[in-house]
């Protein structure tokens, strides 16, 4: 609940970033079939928030281009569950 009440409550708008019709480039690759990459946009405090299900039973690793975000900005990872972690600030 905290991450919806600090992150989430609020937001105006979403972008499904690994659709079939017009999706964000990733390197996903066939793994696009098993997850689900969506962003969430206009939230409280201006934050966007990028939230990965992975619906397979193996672990994937990939990139994704988010919707107005520089290349290279580093999210950090809210719920201990990333593959890779953020680096330390």
């Amino acid at each position: 609940m905290s991450i919806h009440n600090q992150y989430i409550y609020g937001a105006n708008s979403r972008i499904y970033l690994n659709n079939f019709t017009g999706g964000r480039p990733n390197s996903l690759g066939g793994n696009n079939n098993s997850a689900l990459v969506y962003q969430i946009k206009g939230t409280t405090g201006n934050r966007d928030i990028v939230v990965a299900i992975n619906f397979s039973d193996s672990q994937i690793g990939f990139s994704q281009e988010i919707d107005g975000v520089a290349m290279g900005t580093q999210f950090e990872d809210l719920t201990g569950n990333a593959i890779y972690k953020t680096p330390p600030k």
